[in-house]
């Protein structure tokens, strides 16, 4: 999950819900309008607290506010913490994933030296190898002699005090050439 500033641009992927619009600490907000005439053209609402002349009694209630197009609300203060962000629901990565995403990031654009693809190329064939490996068949510990067993209908090879299922070995890939 991606959490960024407000900004009126993003409207089209609002509506189309790629982002969620919510205060500074978390309060979701529908957006009313866009259109409003002045300084402060998005009507949206959300829950605030409510309390009565006492203060002995709250609750919340949904409020409408004015914003500009950077979502801060006119007649506010910061400690209000209605000002407007947006979340993305980005997917989860994997390690791989995120270390690649990192190494992206890392250049900034810049021209890669030899140094840097020599260490980024080592830690990215290192994670992965080991997204690679969490998908593979393993061997377990077992007691079971050598050879096969068949055990629940499924055939079990044993080896060297480990065993397989020859389910499991079916997932590994196949080389056709001979």
């Amino acid at each position: 999950m991606t959490k960024i500033p407000f900004n009126i641009k993003y409207r089209p992927q609002i509506e189309s819900g790629k982002f969620k619009v919510v205060t500074a600490d978390g309060r979701p907000v529908t957006i009313q309008r866009w259109d409003m005439k002045g300084n402060y053209p998005i009507l949206a609402c959300t829950m605030v607290k409510q309390c009565n002349w006492e203060g002995d009694e709250s609750w919340d209630e949904e409020r409408p506010f004015a914003y500009d197009k950077d979502g801060h609300a006119a007649g506010t203060a910061p400690a209000d913490k209605l000002e407007l962000f947006l979340i993305s629901e980005d997917p989860e990565l994997t390690e791989f994933e995120e270390t690649l995403k990192g190494i992206v990031n890392g250049f900034g654009g810049d021209v890669m030296t030899g140094e840097g693809a020599k260490n980024s190329g080592a830690r990215l064939f290192e994670v992965a190898r080991k997204q690679f490996e969490k998908d593979l068949p393993h061997w377990k510990k077992t007691n079971l002699p050598d050879g096969i067993d068949y055990a629940l209908d499924e055939a079990i090879f044993s080896f060297n005090g480990y065993s397989i299922s020859i389910n499991e070995l079916e997932k590994l890939p196949k080389e056709d050439n001979v």
